[in-house]
């Protein structure tokens, strides 16, 4: 009925595909995860780094330094 490939051997490769298929899934998904926490990561870095500047400039500009 199957040919050359008996009933335990699709049985044993119908579960080999259906866990690549699961860690393709699993994969995919922890790779959108972390992509999106580095993109927040880097939103707040950028936003830290312009507060810092901003903060420079004013404490340089009360005090004088900056022309």
């Amino acid at each position: 009925m199957y040919g050359k490939y008996d009933l335990q051997s699709m049985h044993f490769l119908f579960w080999k595909i259906l866990m690549i298929v699961v860690f393709l899934f699993v994969g995919e998904d922890a790779l959108i995860y972390f992509w999106q926490r580095y993109r927040i990561l880097l939103a707040e870095r950028k936003k830290y780094f312009v507060e810092e500047q901003q903060a420079s400039t004013v404490m340089g500009a009360e005090s004088g330094l900056l022309p």
